[in-house]
C-alpha cells in the first residue's frame, strides 16, 4: 500500500482504513477513502465525502471516522448509510485564525461566502427578526468557543457579544481579541440533501451549517430516510427537515436558530427525540415560524415520546393542511408559546402527553391563549389522557375566520376533549371564536367531557359562549356546565 503524506501536518498516516492515533481533529488536506472487508467505506477527516459517494454504488455504507469533517455537503444515492464513531463531527463552519486589529475591533478579511437570505418581513409587513438580532435572516453565523453571537446591522454596534459582516468589503468584525479563542463562521448550507430514498444517517454530530430559513441542514428530499442517534446543533435554519416516510429517532436537536425539526410528507415517524433550546435566546419572531418544531401538509404524521423543552416558540406545532396526525406520549415543557399546537389542519388524536409551564411569552390580555394544548381552526381533533400543569392556559381552543384548505374549511368542528387532567391555578380553558358568531359553540359538535381541573382559587376559569348575555365570556363552573360542558367533570379548588 502506498503511504500518502498529509501535507502540512508534520506527520505521515500509515493506515488509510484505521485513523492514526495522533490524528488531529481538524484537517484541510484531502484524505483517501477505502473499502474494508465488510463492504463499509471508511472516510477520514479531510476527505471530500461526496467524492466517495459518487464513486460507490447505491447501498454502500460509509463510516466517518472521529474528528471534524468540515464543509461537507452530501447528496447520497439510494440506500446509502452514513454513520460516525464517537467524536465524529460534520461542521458547516470554517475556523477563522487570521485577524488584524482595527481600533477596538478585530477583523478577518477575505470572507467571500454569502448564502441565501430570507425576506426580513412576514406577509403582514412585520419584521421576522427581533430588534437585538436585525440580521437573523442572513444565514452566516459566527461562534466564539461554541457560543453563537448575534450579527448587528452596522459596524459601530460591534462589541464583545456581537459581530458584523461587511459583505461588500469581505470582512468579518468581532469585538474581542480572538487570541486563545476558537472562532468559527458558518459557510456550507446543508449537510445532507437530495431525492434518494432509504438513506440512513446515524451517530453523527452535525453542527454550524449556514442553512437558509425554512430548510434543513438534513434536508430530506426523498422517501423513507432513517435519521437516528444524531446530535444536530447550531444550525441557522431547521436542524432536521423530514419528508415522506422519514423515521427520526433518538436525536438530540438543540440550539438551532429557527426550528429544531419540521417538514412535510406522508407517514413520517418522529419519536424519542430531545428537541430543546431552539430560537433561544430568541432571535426570530416566533409568530412567523420558529421554536421547537413545525410540520405542514403531512398525512399520518406520528409525534411520539419526544422531550420538547425550552424552545422560544411552540413546542410541537402542526400548521397548515395536516391530516390523520397522532401526537402521543410526549413531554412538552417550558416552551415560550404553546406546548402542543394544532393550527388550520384536520383529523388528529392528541393523547397521553404531559405539558408543563408553556405559553408564558403570550400577553396577559390573551387570557385563553398559551395552552399546554392549543387548537386553532382545526376539525375532528380528539384530545384525551393528557396531563397539563401550570401552563399559561389550560386547553386553548380558538376559531378565527373560516377559510378553506386542502381538505375543506378550517374550523373547530367535532372537537372532543375528554379525560384530561388540567392544573391551572391561573389562566383558563375553553374556546374563543371570532367572525362567526355562536355557531361553533352551538352546532359544530364541540364538547368537553369528564375532564379533571385543579383550579386553585379561580372563580371564572372557563371561556365559552354565554347565552345569557349573547357573547363570549369567562364562566364559572356552574355556567360552564350550563353550557353543556364537563357535566361529569371534576373540579378541585
Amino acid at each position: 500500500m502506498r503511504i500518502r503524506p498529509i501535507i502540512g501536518l508534520g506527520w505521515t498516516c500509515v493506515s488509510l482504513v484505521t485513523a492514526c492515533n495522533d490524528q488531529p481533529t481538524d484537517v484541510s488536506s484531502p484524505r483517501v477513502s477505502t473499502a474494508v472487508a465488510t463492504g463499509t467505506v471508511t472516510i477520514l477527516p479531510g476527505a471530500r465525502i461526496q467524492d466517495s459517494v459518487n464513486k460507490y454504488a447505491s447501498g454502500t455504507s460509509f463510516l466517518l471516522k472521529a474528528g471534524v469533517h468540515r464543509l461537507q455537503s452530501i447528496t447520497p444515492k439510494s440506500s446509502m448509510s452514513f454513520s460516525g464513531e464517537p467524536g465524529t463531527v460534520l461542521s458547516g463552519a470554517v475556523l477563522l485564525t487570521t485577524f488584524t486589529q482595527s481600533g477596538t475591533r478585530w477583523v478577518a478579511s477575505g470572507q467571500t461566502q454569502e448564502g441565501v437570505r430570507t425576506s426580513s418581513t412576514k406577509n403582514n409587513g412585520r419584521p421576522i427578526c427581533m430588534f437585538k438580532s436585525p440580521r437573523c435572516n442572513y444565514p452566516e453565523e459566527l461562534f466564539i468557543d461554541d457560543v453563537r453571537l448575534p450579527q448587528v446591522g452596522i459596524l459601530s454596534r460591534v462589541q464583545a457579544g456581537t459581530w458584523y459582516f461587511d459583505y461588500d468589503a469581505d470582512k468579518i468584525y468581532i469585538g474581542i481579541n480572538p487570541a486563545g479563542h476558537k472562532v468559527e463562521t458558518s459557510v456550507t448550507a446543508r449537510a445532507f440533501q437530495g431525492s434518494a430514498s432509504n438513506v440512513a444517517i446515524r451517530n453523527l454530530v452535525i453542527e454550524k451549517y449556514a442553512t437558509p430559513f425554512t430548510s434543513g441542514a438534513i434536508q430530506v428530499g426523498g422517501s423513507n430516510w432513517v435519521i437516528e442517534d444524531n446530535e444536530v446543533r447550531f444550525i441557522h435554519g431547521i436542524g432536521i427537515e423530514t419528508n415522506a416516510g422519514t423515521a427520526a429517532r433518538r436525536n438530540h436537536v438543540h440550539d438551532d436558530l429557527q426550528l429544531g425539526m419540521g417538514g412535510t410528507g406522508d407517514g413520517a415517524v418522529i419519536e424519542d427525540n430531545e428537541i430543546a433550546y431552539n430560537n433561544n435566546p430568541q432571535a426570530i419572531n416566533y409568530g412567523w415560524s420558529a421554536g421547537g418544531t413545525k410540520w405542514h401538509n403531512t398525512t399520518n404524521l406520528v409525534l411520539r415520546g419526544n422531550f420538547v423543552h425550552h424552545n422560544k416558540g411552540p413546542g410541537l406545532w402542526t400548521d397548515i393542511d395536516n391530516i390523520y396526525t397522532l401526537i402521543e406520549n410526549n413531554r412538552v415543557e417550558d416552551n415560550s408559546r404553546f406546548g402542543i399546537y394544532r393550527e388550520i389542519s384536520y383529523d388528529a388524536i392528541i393523547r397521553n402527553n404531559t405539558a408543563s409551564r408553556n405559553g408564558f411569552a403570550l400577553p396577559d390580555t390573551e387570557v385563553v391563549r398559551g395552552g399546554g394544548i392549543a387548537i386553532r381552526s382545526s376539525s375532528n381533533v380528539e384530545i384525551y389522557g393528557n396531563t397539563m400543569t401550570n401552563n399559561k392556559a389550560g386547553i386553548d381552543i380558538s376559531q378565527v375566520e373560516v377559510r378553506t384548505g386542502r381538505y375543506g374549511p378550517y374550523g373547530v368542528v367535532n372537537l372532543y376533549v375528554h379525560d384530561n387532567t388540567v392544573t391551572m391555578p391561573t389562566g383558563a380553558s375553553g374556546m374563543t371564536a371570532s367572525g362567526s358568531g355562536d355557531v361553533f359553540y352551538t352546532s359544530r359538535n364541540n364538547r368537553f367531557v369528564h375532564n379533571t381541573y385543579n383550579l386553585g382559587a379561580q372563580t371564572r376559569p372557563f371561556w365559552w359562549w354565554n347565552a345569557a348575555f349573547s357573547r363570549q365570556d369567562s364562566l364559572t363552573i356552574a355556567q360552564w356546565q350550563a353550557a353543556g360542558q364537563d357535566l361529569t367533570g371534576t373540579f378541585n379548588h
